[in-house]
């Protein structure tokens, strides 16, 4: 069975990254995650990794 992603873009913003090409969205009362702004995807890593999905680099800190 496939796992279902949950739809992101209905998540409260927190933040963007210092570019922008990730935003920080709450998925709990306390949880939260990175969101890819160029693809949706979720679980980015706007400090190191990028994104898994798209490959969109890292932002440079």
């Amino acid at each position: 069975m496939a796992r279902q992603t949950p739809d992101l873009l209905d998540h409260e913003w927190l933040e963007d990254s210092k570019t922008g090409k990730f935003s920080r969205v709450a998925v709990g009362a306390e949880d939260s995650t990175w969101r890819c702004n160029a693809c949706g995807a979720g679980e980015a890593d706007p400090y190191e990794d990028g994104c898994h999905s798209c490959g969109e680099d890292a932002d440079w800190y």
